[in-house]
């Protein structure tokens, strides 16, 4: 090289260029590595360490990795899922968060404890008489949801001394049956209405006999189609929207629990 060439300038990185390399250097050393081999806890704080990133930041990342879902049927897909889960880190001891929100689970919304290992706790609805009898009175099934839970998973993992991260899962494998079987019945009688209907109506209108008649039954047989499609619709929506507000009820929750509410 000339001597009246002035050597490259360092490689500089900004905060925006570090995700991806960092991303990109993932990447490159699976590829060369085994695919079926795992890593720690522990030694993925480590590298993390060595990087600058603090052991706080890499327990909630890995704390809100998505889960993957591979077997979605036809009505997942359609209706949508049968369960609701929120999760998030909140500014309390682990401790603090499990003991907070498995007692207002319990008192409040009438659920029990099924099965409790540390920090992790599966509750179903309390069904004794009182249990049923408040239910029904302190939480009307239009306005709570989180009561109506047929199963309800809470984990609560330590980021650190002063914070952690919970999930709550709330299963509703019922409520989706239920809107499916309203969906086909109704939608059922609306079709054969009005494929009845306006079908009858074709074919005295027409008046050709015959073909009068198959042009009614297709007729008939259009307009139904059509109704069983709407009401199926309609049906997958309202679904949908019951979901949204039970997603929201248990995102309220947690906020009282970030505000220790």
């Amino acid at each position: 090289m000339p001597d009246d060439v002035p050597p490259p300038p360092p490689n500089q990185l900004t905060r925006r260029d570090l995700e991806a390399v960092i991303r990109r250097a993932v990447e490159l050393s699976l590829e060369e590595s085994d695919s079926a081999d795992n890593i720690s806890e522990e030694e993925l704080i480590r590298i993390a360490g060595e990087l600058g990133i603090s052991p706080r930041h890499v327990r909630q990342a890995i704390f809100e990795k998505p889960v993957e879902i591979n077997d979605e049927g036809f009505l997942d897909r359609n209706f949508g899922p049968t369960s609701v889960t929120v999760a998030r880190m909140v500014p309390c001891p682990q401790t603090v968060a499990h003991g907070r929100l498995e007692d207002y689970l319990v008192t409040r919304e009438y659920l029990q404890i099924r099965r409790r290992q540390g920090m992790h706790a599966y509750f179903e609805p309390a069904d004794d008489a009182f249990s049923s009898i408040a239910r029904s009175f302190s939480r009307p099934s239009s306005r709570y949801h989180l009561a109506r839970a047929q199963k309800a998973y809470l984990t609560v993992r330590p980021v650190d001394d002063k914070s952690c991260h919970v999930r709550l899962e709330l299963n509703y494998t019922e409520k989706r049956k239920e809107e499916v079987q309203s969906a086909a019945v109704l939608g059922g009688i609306g079709a054969l209405l009005t494929g009845t209907v306006v079908g009858g109506s074709v074919a005295l209108g027409l008046d050709l006999g015959v073909i009068g008649a198959g042009l009614g039954v297709l007729a008939g047989g259009a307009s139904a189609g059509g109704t069983l499609a709407l009401i199926w619709k309609a049906s997958k929506q309202h679904y949908r929207n019951w979901l949204a507000r039970t997603h929201d009820e248990a995102d309220a929750l947690l906020d009282r629990l970030e505000h220790s509410d």
